[in-house]
């Protein structure tokens, strides 16, 4: 029983990241059967448009900014009151210090000033770029309307002709189209070509992953479930092949196809993290366990015991699962 408790209590990471992984449109490969000619491109609306100007703000720190000419801007929408939003804080500054000279980032919160500034000034050094107030929405408003803005946070890149290269949310590739846009090399076609093949690619792998649990659930665990996970592992990235991997072990752990299945999709998952993510070792040690592999599974579980001590609970985690391995494989022999 106690296996199958600290298989379940990694699991919601797994899928967690997993679903990360998607909102960064996530892995940015072509999908297989899907030439690039087959997959229809469109710029969002209002990419190359002039940036709407930054006039009628309170500005809580640093100095007012104009958009000028030659100038790179970086510019959130952001409150207060989001969790998401003030989790992006200090990696905004961490871009600010990057881009010190380059790039200008501004944060703007359509709260009252008596809101924000104490909110600004209890940050410190962890918010250290320019802050705004647009408490009548007159910044706001130019680029909710015109760009459909539903949600914070929301950034929105200006490059150095004053137009706009992107916009959207921060985990959907804004620190890459900022580095490029710095660079002077950011291609928005490119970019929405790239972003195009990634949704074909996750729709396809979660088509394929459906279809494979629908017929392991179903019995079927045959040839043609074991051609579907094929398929899967050859194409998904590292966070979908853990969930995959978790999902046999938990729900068909007695069926030997799909442990043989699990372990080859995370076998192929240290691959592609070169052996030296925790979690994933953590799986592929699991992967190896449940297939007899015992002095395999020891040496992964030890090694992703070694890397996970910055966190404690993980590696009191790993700590159980290689206590566990070492126990069982005792009893077996």
């Amino acid at each position: 029983m106690k296996r199958v408790y600290l298989l379940i209590a990694v699991a919601p990471m797994v899928f967690s990241c997993m679903q990360a992984k998607a909102a960064q449109n996530l892995p940015a490969e072509p999908n297989s059967g899907q030439t690039q000619q087959e997959i229809k491109v469109t710029l969002p609306p209002g990419i190359g448009d002039k940036a709407a100007p930054l006039d009628g703000l309170t500005w809580i720190k640093g100095k007012p900014v104009k958009i000028e000419p030659g100038k790179v801007y970086l510019i959130e929408f952001w409150a207060t009151w989001c969790p998401p939003c003030k989790e992006a804080i200090p990696h905004l500054s961490e871009l600010q210090v990057m881009y010190t000279g380059k790039a200008a980032i501004i944060g703007i919160s359509t709260e009252p000033v008596e809101t924000v500034k104490p909110f600004v000034e209890s940050m410190g050094d962890q918010m250290d770029y320019h802050v705004a107030a647009d408490p009548e929405g007159k910044v706001i408003r130019n680029y909710s309307q015109a760009y459909n803005m539903q949600t914070i946070p929301h950034g929105f890149i200006v490059d150095a002709q004053g137009k706009i290269a992107w916009y959207g949310h921060p985990q959907e590739g804004m620190d890459m189209v900022l580095a490029q846009v710095v660079a002077g090399t950011f291609d928005p076609v490119a970019f929405a070509r790239q972003k195009a093949e990634a949704e074909a690619l996750n729709a396809q792998l979660s088509n394929w992953y459906v279809q494979y649990f629908e017929k392991m659930q179903s019995g079927e665990s045959g040839p043609e479930a074991e051609q579907i996970a094929n398929s899967f592992i050859e194409k998904a990235h590292p966070d979908a092949l853990l969930a995959f991997t978790w999902n046999n072990l938990i729900k068909f752990k007695t069926n030997e196809n799909a442990r043989k299945i699990a372990l080859k999709a995370a076998e192929k998952a240290n691959l592609l993290t070169n052996g030296v993510e925790p979690v994933v070792l953590d799986t592929y040690a699991t992967a190896l366990f449940e297939n007899g592999k015992l002095n395999e599974a020891i040496t992964a579980e030890q090694k992703a015991l070694q890397l996970s001590q910055m966190n404690p609970r993980m590696a009191e985690m790993f700590k159980q699962r290689l206590m566990e391995f070492k126990t069982q494989g005792f009893k077996k022999q």
